[in-house]
């Protein structure tokens, strides 16, 4: 049994403008829950990600204990840098090994190298992806 009743309408929703449009976004509209997982088209995949760059911030275990101050300044005190991702891990040897990026040994057998691995994999470390 068809119908000829509209569906679906276009409306003007005040509450949500373009800036809270990128990927990892959960928002409420009417209710209803909606999250940004992937680009619906290559257009609008170029078109909003030319208004955006992503940084991977660190916090290592020495300032851990001021994390709820760093994530506070990042949302608060910054303008337009929001969080996309966080994540708190131990760190193991190998991966903190692949994390620093050392393309070569030579950089691996300096001294002060096993010393920062050694740092790292000591406690949590806590990765935050921004977004600005």
């Amino acid at each position: 049994m068809k119908t000829r009743k509209q569906f679906l309408k276009r409306i003007q929703f005040p509450q949500l403008s373009q800036a809270d449009l990128y990927m990892g976004n959960t928002f409420d509209i009417y209710g209803r829950r909606f999250r940004i997982t992937r680009f619906g088209d290559k257009f609008t995949e170029e078109t909003l990600s030319q208004n955006s760059e992503r940084a991977f911030l660190m916090i290592k275990p020495d300032a851990y204990i001021n994390m709820g101050k760093i994530i506070d300044y990042i949302i608060v005190q910054t303008q337009g840098l929001r969080l996309n991702r966080v994540q708190m891990l131990k760190l193991n040897d190998e991966y903190a090994r692949k994390l620093f990026g050392a393309q070569d040994q030579a950089t691996y057998q300096r001294p002060y190298f096993n010393e920062i691995f050694k740092f790292l994999c000591s406690d949590v470390v806590v990765g935050l992806e921004v977004v600005g």
